[in-house]
């Protein structure tokens, strides 16, 4: 396929880009660069009571996976890049048809890379290659898409950022992203996104701080329509103390489309507070108000704001989060454009005993949809617990339990799904090396 050849090529170039720049950034200390390498082998089976996610007459399967795969590391004080890769085999033992090779490749972790004098860089690409439908967005595990037919789709993500430092929290910064979406399934379409940014942070004093960035973005969409948008955010930082910070935050988004569809302006205005209460204990809190302005002249006035709290003791780890606003969702297989968005999600990890931990999380998200059917909204349930338990120090076992339920206006939306997968991983770790 043309298109996934275009996302490999966009991968390809990323990496290209990395190493050419570690090479000629002689005042970067290449020589104080190691290497390592992981080497690991996944065996799973999964149960999957409605692998089609479909309301009615719900069809299971059992999946089994095979899943080498390798990371390449490369360290530097605090900087450690990853190029992970995976390659997976999955068969279907109902239907064989639909047995495929998923792939994902990531590159992750480089994150203010001293090319230069003043200069860092960062990057980051993935590529995911699968027919899972709830797969088709891992970043954004609230944004699930909804097809029928486990057809093969072709997810990437590429971007990179050239940061000028300065002074000590001050930079300026251009940067690219990428996002693509190719899909098997000729009723899904394909789709890409193109969004140069640029960007400040600057602080007068230790107290007082600010930050300015713009974006444009571009698209290239097959079935639906193109649109260009315009970002611009800005805000002002206080910091009451040092562990406590107060910021006013203002963004402008303007999106027009290219054809008959609506566009609109979206204003949110926050105020948000941080404050680390100890070691363990951290949380923030934010409030406003968004506004979408639309070509019709009609406002759509909603609240704006998100929270989280975090607390980590000797054996356990606690997480609350929750947002609410607008969003979009593009690329995803729904083409769903803006909804008013609500979600909360809780996460408890707890180490039982030195080689045996367990995880739990629960969470859920509501949609209102402002661009498809008036009045189509959706409620979503996701959960899921799992134990891991470290058979040997190469050896760690695990069985996962997850649930998701989706509840739609539109009833050929619904679904409920169950999964139970039990996994063995075998690691093998090469020791650090100077390149």
């Amino acid at each position: 396929m043309e298109r996934a050849a275009e996302l490999m090529k966009l991968l390809r170039l990323s990496l290209a880009v990395f190493f050419c720049v570690i090479a000629a950034g002689k005042e970067a200390s290449a020589e104080r660069y190691r290497f390592q390498w992981e080497a690991r082998l996944d065996l799973s089976e999964e149960y999957d009571d409605n692998i089609f996610l479909t309301p009615d007459e719900r069809e299971d399967d059992w999946i089994t996976l095979v899943t080498p795969g390798l990371t390449l590391s490369l360290l530097k004080d605090e900087i450690q890049g990853d190029l992970i890769y995976d390659f997976s085999l999955a068969q279907y033992a109902e239907n064989d048809e639909r047995s495929v090779v998923r792939h994902y490749l990531e590159l992750s972790g480089f994150e203010g890379v001293p090319v230069a004098k003043h200069v860092t860089l960062d990057l980051d690409a993935d590529l995911l290659i699968s027919e899972d439908p709830l797969e088709i967005t891992p970043v954004d595990e609230d944004l699930v898409a909804l097809t029928r037919t486990l057809d093969r789709y072709y997810r990437s993500t590429a971007g990179g950022k050239v940061n000028y430092l300065f002074g000590p929290e001050d930079s300026v910064y251009i940067g690219f992203t990428g996002l693509f979406l190719v899909n098997e399934d000729e009723d899904a379409g394909n789709r890409r996104q193109y969004i140069p940014t640029t960007g400040l942070d600057y602080w007068f004093n230790v107290r007082y701080g600010v930050h300015a960035d713009y974006s444009y973005g571009s698209t290239d969409f097959d079935l639906t329509e193109n649109y260009q948008e315009h970002r611009c955010t800005g805000s002002f930082s206080y910091r009451n103390s040092p562990k406590t910070e107060t910021t006013l935050s203002y963004s402008y988004d303007n999106l027009d489309y290219e054809g008959p569809r609506m566009g609109y302006d979206l204003h949110e205005v926050t105020l948000g507070l941080t404050h680390e209460f100890n070691d363990q204990t951290s949380g923030s809190l934010s409030g406003g108000y968004s506004v979408v302005v639309e070509e019709s002249g009609e406002d759509l006035w909603k609240p704006a704001g998100a929270l989280s709290f975090t607390h980590i003791a000797r054996r356990a780890l606690f997480a609350l989060d929750g947002s609410v606003g607008y969003r979009r969702q593009f690329f995803s297989l729904e083409d769903i454009g803006l909804s008013f968005y609500a979600s909360a999600s809780v996460t408890i990890d707890y180490q039982i005993m030195e080689s045996l931990t367990a995880s739990c999380t629960g969470g859920y998200f509501r949609d209102e949809y402002l661009e498809t059917t008036p009045g189509q909204e959706s409620d979503n349930w996701r959960g899921a617990a799992s134990f891991n338990y470290t058979l040997m120090s190469w050896l760690l076992g695990s069985v996962t339990y997850e649930f998701r339920e989706r509840q739609s206006s539109d009833e050929f939306g619904d679904y409920t799904d169950n999964r139970v997968t039990v996994n063995l991983r075998a690691t093998y770790s090469g020791r650090p090396r100077p390149l």
